[in-house]
């Protein structure tokens, strides 16, 4: 996703420290700096904050999903 290879979405791992350097580290923490994350009451209150407090008035949803069963429930 970061460094320009079209591959695809690879399995998740149980320690990332060990795959990615300081660089990309920075850049995805950048990249969830806006992460909303919870059942749908939760999400409902941060997204509406969200819109309030930059003044966007549409939003895009993007979900990278490795499991597929899990990528048909979420939505």
């Amino acid at each position: 996703m970061i460094g320009g290879e079209h591959t695809p979405l690879q399995p998740p791992v149980n320690d990332i420290d060990i795959l990615w350097g300081k660089q990309e580290k920075y850049t995805v923490n950048q990249m969830l700096k806006y992460v909303f994350v919870d059942g749908p009451a939760y999400v409902k209150k941060d997204l509406q904050s969200f819109c309030e407090v930059t003044l966007v008035d549409e939003v895009m949803a993007v979900s990278h999903i490795y499991e597929h069963a899990e990528r048909l429930r979420s939505y």
